[in-house]
């Protein structure tokens, strides 16, 4: 909902429209693979690069 809301927002700077996208990587917690905040951190991080790959402009939850 919100990465659709920032999508469809347009930023005007200097007379100039922009157009503004977000690429969000989310992790959940608990999960199994998390035992830290480094470990959280790292597997939104990696759904972050997953969401660029991708085609950006997405959201992706981490495994």
């Amino acid at each position: 909902r919100y990465r659709k809301r920032i999508e469809d927002f347009i930023l005007v700077v200097e007379n100039k429209r922009l157009k503004v996208t977000i690429s969000l990587g989310v992790a959940n917690y608990p999960h199994p693979a998390i035992g830290s905040v480094d470990d959280l951190i790292r597997l939104a991080d990696n759904a972050l690069y997953k969401a660029k790959r991708n085609g950006r402009n997405r959201v992706e939850v981490a495994d």
